[in-house]
């Protein structure tokens, strides 16, 4: 009965770990990789014609993660985004079964809590990475392979032969899929390290060392082949490493769990299993040194952290091991595990949620992906080089049928090297380096992000021609019509003065991008448009899609509501809603409130959230603002800080708080600065 219920323990764990990895596809790199898989098929070759970047970048193109780019062209050829996410739920599915037995095998008897945690712990932290990426596989290979490791040191015989032989062809595999294939070797020699110090047979030691050298040997047969050792150094060191975010090196913030509570998972892990050493008064050494390997991976960058946690897991269980109760209270802390397991997943669960948008959904979301752009590209008859930014020209050239190239992308530095990295960096973020840009590689069309600086710094030449939530596509001026009214860059999605003529020409506009853009972001521009010209805010609101079809773009969608919330007399719903945009970054709604707060209960809790994360980088005029809140709201401490912040930044109309605070602050220190500053300003030409 006991080994029923962990069995169906660990079905549904797996289950649970499947659905997790189902969300909105919001990354790009599954697009390069279907693209090289697509070309490796082509030319049956791992090294094949560059098919996706502006010419200039002519280096042999070489795939090294070819086997999975493969399979995901020919599993999304067969069945669109379903199929490859069926496949990357299976993948994580197999991961929590591969963890859960690997766990089994640490110890005789494993406690049933022990045995539930651990894989709940590692893939609550690894389902972060389990994206339509190669390295979701190396979720499944890393446990897999430790599995067969441990289970080849025990064996003996033609069981250990055989167990041999799966391992030499998973390592031939994994070398084709992912480049923590390198890993292979040393997770083995620590499996069998106790073999080869101890007394053993010859027959048996040579056949651990055989096996050690061809394991070693399938290094050789990645895409990279003897230049393995490059391929190491350049993820080790160098711009790119500093530059790109998966690639930095971890600081203290990681283990924040305010800021990464998978980060403080992992200490929280590692300091379990040093207890469980302690209590057995024992290194648990064959354990030990993954755990240690991934320590240092993960301490290396951010994108190993998974890998640290998967390492650590057979450690883990042994100590979990000897720490819980054996009898009496075994089925209580079986339950205390169950539950902080359910607790994990749905940590991860709601990271997932916030992060890659609503678990259960499958394709493109609207907005993420320069969707529109490739639409009006595709049907305008671009074919030429599409000056793009780091996250969108994968998706642009696979929605373009690789009939466009486009710039530096997510290759870095598998393809692209630092130099081109710190070059399209200074593109993407300089005015002067963008006009170069433009002239050296032979750009016909940018498609920009609207927050970004190469958004805003798009000058005469280029006219907008598609807005989208996220992106703008700008066309040479002259070879077709712009758009005037639409806003192409920024958090406002209309022009000034877009309501000239009533709003006519701006339904003309509205119109012309309807065709390629989103179909709820184009209500959201027409429920902008409504309100911009006149509108009642209760019709306005009306055409506001649902939060659930503008995930990706949601922040366009709050804006939008915050304003008719003001105008229908709705604040404190409206200050909610402002507060979550302003965590997010987007200070300018703090203007939509300028007058309008007759609470100043209210205009204190946005302003003094503002200034809360903002610190010393908030205006003046918010400040002068937060400090007449306060001093109606009889907070006089509130009211000095940013009153005399204010007088000092030298806001205009401080004066009025300034004599506030010299009639009615306790202080009589704070009177008399008060009195100070207001002669300073007044001295002021």
């Amino acid at each position: 009965m006991i080994r029923h219920a962990e069995k169906a323990g660990a079905a549904l764990l797996a289950l649970a770990c499947a659905a997790l990895t189902i969300h909105p596809e919001h990354e790009s790199d599954i697009f390069w990789h279907m693209l090289l898989g697509r070309s490796v098929l082509e030319h049956l070759s791992r090294v094949v014609p560059e098919p996706i970047a502006f010419p200039a970048f002519s280096d042999p193109c070489v795939v090294p993660e070819w086997l999975w780019g493969a399979a995901a062209w020919l599993l999304y050829a067969a069945g669109g985004w379903l199929a490859l996410h069926a496949a990357l739920a299976a993948t994580a599915g197999l991961a929590a079964l591969a963890l859960w037995a690997l766990a089994g095998e640490t110890a005789p008897g494993l406690h049933p809590a022990a045995r539930l945690l651990v894989p709940a712990a590692a893939m609550a932290a690894a389902l972060g990475r389990m994206r339509l990426r190669p390295e979701s596989f190396a979720v499944l290979a890393l446990p897999l392979f430790l599995l067969l490791a441990v289970r080849y040191a025990r064996a003996g015989g033609r069981r250990r032969v055989i167990l041999g032989g799966a391992l030499l062809l998973l390592s031939l595999v994994w070398a084709q899929a992912h480049g923590s294939f390198v890993l292979g070797p040393p997770l083995f020699l620590a499996a069998v390290a106790g073999g080869l110090l101890r007394p053993a047979t010859p027959r048996r030691r040579l056949l651990d060392l055989a096996l050690l050298a061809l394991l070693a040997a399938t290094l050789l047969s990645s895409a990279y082949g003897a230049d393995i050792g490059a391929y190491i150094l350049v993820h080790a060191a160098g711009y790119a490493r500093a530059h790109v975010a998966d690639m930095r090196g971890v600081s203290w913030e990681v283990f924040d769990p305010a800021v990464n509570p998978f980060g403080a998972l992992y200490l929280a892990l590692w300091v379990t299993a040093l207890l469980g050493m302690a209590r057995a008064r024992s290194l648990f050494a064959p354990l030990l040194a993954p755990a240690l390997l991934g320590l240092a991976l993960s301490l290396s960058a951010v994108r190993f952290s998974p890998t640290g946690t998967i390492l650590l897991a057979p450690l883990l269980a042994r100590s979990l091991h000897e720490l819980l109760p054996t009898a009496g209270r075994r089925a209580l802390a079986t339950g205390v595990a169950a539950a902080a397991a359910l607790a994990l997943l749905v940590l991860s669960a709601r990271t997932i949620h916030e992060r890659r948008g609503p678990i259960g959904r499958i394709g493109l979301p609207g907005g993420r992906h320069p969707t529109g752009a490739a639409a009006w590209l595709a049907a305008h008859g671009e074919r030429g080089n599409v000056l793009t930014q780091y996250r969108d020209g994968p998706p642009l050239a696979f929605l373009l049928g690789g009939k466009a190239r486009t710039y530096v992308d997510g290759r870095t530095p598998l393809y692209f090297g630092d130099a081109d990295l710190a070059v399209a960096n200074a593109v993407w973020e300089k005015k002067a380096a963008l006009d170069g840009a433009v002239r050296r590689f032979g750009v016909t069309a940018i498609v920009a992000q609207r927050g970004s600086a190469l958004c805003r710094n798009v000058g005469e030449g280029w006219v907008p021609v598609m807005v989208e939530p996220g992106h703008t596509a700008f066309a040479r001026a002259g070879s077709v019509t712009g758009l005037a009214l639409l806003a192409p860059c920024g958090p406002a999605l209309l022009a000034d003065g877009a309501c000239a003529d009533g709003g006519a020409a701006l339904s003309r506009e509205i119109a012309a991008i309807g065709a390629y853009a989103d179909a709820p972001f184009v209500r959201l521009l027409r429920a902008e448009k409504a309100l911009a010209c006149g509108a009642p805010a209760a019709s306005a609101e009306a055409l506001v899609p649902p939060a659930r079809e503008v995930w990706a773009y949601r922040q366009l969608r709050d804006r939008l509501l915050v304003r008719i919330w003001i105008g229908q007399g709705k604040l404190a719903q409206a200050v909610d809603t402002a507060l979550a945009l302003i965590e997010l970054g987007d200070t300018s709604v703090i203007g939509f409130f300028a007058g309008r707060l007759a609470d100043p209960k209210l205009e204190k809790r946005l302003l003094g959230r503002f200034f809360a994360l903002y610190d010393d980088e908030t205006p003046g005029a918010v400040s002068l603002a937060l400090a007449r809140a306060c001093a109606l709201t009889g907070d006089a401490p509130c009211a000095a800080l940013h009153g005399l912040r204010a007088a000092a930044l030298g806001e205009p109309g401080a004066a009025g708080i300034l004599r506030w605070l010299e009639k009615n602050h306790p202080s009589a220190r704070v009177r008399a600065d008060a009195r100070a500053w207001l002669t300073t300003i007044k001295s002021i030409p």
